[in-house]
């Protein structure tokens, strides 16, 4: 019985560590988001770097419960963690962080959108400043389609 015990108090103090973890990576996904918005390059890069070391906590975390999985011999996957979980009265603070990471994930694809955005932007951008259309096939002189190599000087000097 003092083994059960022992590990639910294992189990609890990593979920809550998980859990903290991904409250924190949350709110830097926030800043990230406003970063992006304000377009503010130095802090984004800062913000990447403790984006980086939240997301390497978050997977430590889950290998450590994923090795108390492995020593109760069970394999980790979903319905064995859900069963584990339940067997040690732990299943809402799991489902806690399982919420918490998802959400996490989603608000770093929609961050990661407005990067790639703010890419193509830009290389649509840098493509016009070096005379690149991005499509060979323009409009001549004479109204009609014009098959030319896709660059074409915006000045001469």
């Amino acid at each position: 019985m003092g083994d059960v015990v022992a590990l639910r108090q294992q189990v609890a103090d990593l979920l809550q560590q998980q859990e903290q973890t991904l409250i924190s990576l949350a709110a830097l996904l926030d800043s990230e988001t406003g970063s992006l918005k304000e377009r503010l390059p130095a802090e984004m890069e800062k913000l990447a770097g403790d984006k980086l070391a939240l997301s390497r906590e978050v997977e430590v975390l889950g290998q450590r419960l994923t090795t108390l999985l492995g020593s109760q011999g069970l394999v980790a996957n979903a319905e064995n963690f859900k069963q584990f979980m339940q067997q040690l009265e732990l299943s809402e603070a799991w489902q806690r962080s399982i919420s918490l990471l998802t959400e996490c994930q989603q608000h770093n694809a929609i961050n990661g959108g407005i990067i790639s955005a703010t890419r193509a932007n830009t290389d649509k951008i840098l493509d016009i400043l070096h005379g690149q259309t991005g499509s060979p096939r323009l409009y001549g002189a004479s109204g009609k389609y014009d098959q030319t190599s896709g660059i074409s000087p915006i000045a001469k000097a």
